[in-house]
C-alpha cells in the first residue's frame, strides 16, 4: 500500500457530526463465517467462505492475512479483519490512491456491519473520481488496530445535495484508533464533496497526512461542527 504518495489530498474535505447513534441491531447469536478463498478473491463468491455461502447480517465474519475484494456492497453481523486488506468497490490493492472498480457506477458502494467492526488490516471504500456515493455503517464499535488504515473516497455531488457529502462513515458505538492507525477521508477532487463522519464517540488520536499543498485536517470535538482543511 502506498501510504504517503497520493496526490489527491489537496482536495481533502472532512465534516464531523458527533452524537448520532444509528443502525444498532442486536443478535442473540451470530454464526461464524470464515473467508477461506484465495488472496484477491471475491466476497460475493459463495465457495470462498466456510461454511459456504455469502455472509449476511446473521454472520460473524473473519478475514485473516488475505486481500478480499467486494465489487459494490457487503453486509455482516460483525467483522474482524486481521492482516491483509478489504477492498470495497476498488480495482487495486492501493488503499490511498484507489481506482474505482466501476467509475461510472451510480448506485452506492459500501460496507454495513450491524454489530462491531475490528479493522486490524487496511480497508478502502470506493475510489478516486468515482461517480457514486460511498459509505461505512457500523452498528456497534469501530476499532482500528495494528497500524491499519481506513480510506473512504467520496463521489461527486451536485450543489443541491453537496451538504449530504459524497461519502459517510456512521458509527453507533465507540470509534477507537490505536497508535499508528489512520483514517484517510478523500473528498471528490472535482466537486469538493466531503466525507461526513457521524459518530457517537471516539477514542485515541486521529490525524490525516499533509499534502504537497500543505493541507491538513483535524477532528473537531465539538458536536455538529465542521472540521475542514487548513492551509499554511
Amino acid at each position: 500500500m502506498d501510504m504517503h504518495k497520493s496526490r489527491y489530498w489537496h482536495g481533502l474535505g472532512v465534516m464531523l457530526a458527533l452524537g448520532a447513534g444509528l443502525y444498532t441491531t442486536a443478535f442473540a447469536q451470530l454464526t461464524p463465517k470464515v473467508y477461506t478463498g484465495p488472496g484477491g478473491g471475491a466476497w460475493e463468491e459463495p465457495a470462498n467462505w466456510t461454511p459456504a455461502g455469502v455472509p449476511t447480517n446473521t454472520h460473524a465474519v473473519y478475514l485473516t492475512n488475505l486481500t478480499v475484494k467486494v465489487a459494490a456492497e457487503a453486509v455482516a453481523g460483525s467483522l474482524e479483519l486481521v492482516g491483509g486488506s478489504l477492498i470495497v468497490g476498488g480495482a487495486t490493492t492501493k488503499v490511498l490512491s484507489q481506482t474505482p472498480l466501476d467509475a461510472g457506477r451510480t448506485n452506492p458502494v459500501g460496507l454495513r456491519v450491524e454489530g462491531s467492526c475490528l479493522l486490524a488490516g487496511d480497508c478502502s471504500i470506493g475510489g478516486v473520481n468515482q461517480s457514486c456515493y460511498s459509505y461505512l455503517t457500523v452498528g456497534g464499535d469501530l476499532t482500528l488496530a495494528g497500524s491499519s488504515a481506513l480510506a473512504i473516497h467520496a463521489g461527486a455531488r451536485t450543489n443541491e445535495v453537496f451538504t449530504q457529502g459524497g461519502a459517510r462513515v456512521t458509527v453507533a458505538g465507540t470509534t477507537t484508533l490505536n497508535t499508528g492507525c489512520w483514517i484517510y477521508p478523500d473528498c471528490d477532487p472535482f466537486t469538493g464533496a466531503p466525507v461526513i463522519f457521524d459518530l457517537q464517540s471516539r477514542r485515541g488520536p486521529v490525524s490525516t497526512p499533509r499534502s504537497a499543498a500543505g493541507a491538513t485536517a483535524t477532528w473537531d470535538r465539538t458536536p455538529r461542527r465542521q472540521a475542514s482543511c487548513t492551509r499554511r
